[in-house]
């Protein structure tokens, strides 16, 4: 029988005594669609196998929550019989906290690495292994991510997208489905930054004024002095009336 890469070799193992005559050569899964896939041994083990491993981890998740709600003086058999009333002043504990964080981190059962791989595996199993059922098995796996959303608040945390995205990629590569390529941008050289040339003023000429430069070259002091000087304008003297001395001879009356 031969090992899927999911399954322990010591469950298989066991397996093979304790259920072997359980195992059905001819056993199939509807798949909806009218379409069906025959089971292999190795399918039906992988199957069973992904079932206990996933009953097992949510049953430590419900665990945690239990054990958090009884430090607190709520005493609850099972998790749906909860009411509001009865999580009124609860708080999630630094105990749970620390414990849930466990079970998603990088060595915990619940990391995205390997529920994507526990997803992936059980897809590929109840599918016999037909790629064919790609698009199928996708459509499936989309639609149980969107109801999760829908329940969450339309938004998936972060861990559950990180999931989301590596059963898409393990279902790509399966498929042999190549990953489009992504153009490296173009990189642009360097702009240089531009020199703005200084910009010369020169003051104003003014008329009748002086400017003077004094340039020094090789100790020697060269005085520069150039004079500006308007155009003469050509004084018009105007001419004194001339006052006639002309007697006026006054006659008396």
């Amino acid at each position: 029988m031969k090992i899927q890469g999911a399954i322990p070799p010591g469950y298989v193992k066991a397996m093979e005594k304790k259920e072997a005559k359980d195992l059905n050569p001819q056993a199939y899964i509807n798949q909806g669609k009218n379409q069906f896939s025959i089971l292999s041994p190795d399918d039906q083990l992988t199957i069973s196998y992904l079932q206990e491993e996933s009953e097992k981890n949510y049953s430590r998740l419900r665990d945690i929550v239990k054990d958090m709600l009884r430090r607190q003086g709520v005493e609850v058999e099972k998790l749906e019989h909860l009411k509001d009333e009865d999580l009124e002043g609860v708080v999630i504990d630094e105990k749970a906290q620390a414990e849930a964080a466990h079970m998603i981190g990088p060595d915990g059962p619940l990391n995205a690495e390997n529920t994507a791989e526990r997803i992936f595996s059980f897809a590929k199993a109840i599918s016999g292994g037909d790629v064919e059922k790609y698009d199928l098995l996708k459509e499936s796996i989309v639609a149980g991510f969107d109801a999760a959303k829908e329940i969450l608040g339309g938004e998936l945390p972060e861990i559950s997208q990180q999931t989301y995205d590596l059963v898409m990629e393990k279902l790509d590569d399966w498929a042999g489905i190549e990953k489009p390529e992504v153009e490296a941008p173009i990189e642009e050289p360097p702009v240089e930054p531009t020199v703005e040339e200084p910009v010369s003023f020169e003051p104003p000429v003014q008329e009748e004024s002086i400017v003077e430069i004094m340039l020094n070259e090789e100790d020697e002091e060269v005085s520069i002095v150039e004079q500006l000087m308007p155009e003469e304008v050509e004084e018009v003297e105007e001419e004194e009336p001339e006052i006639k001395n002309d007697h006026v001879e006054t006659r008396s009356c």
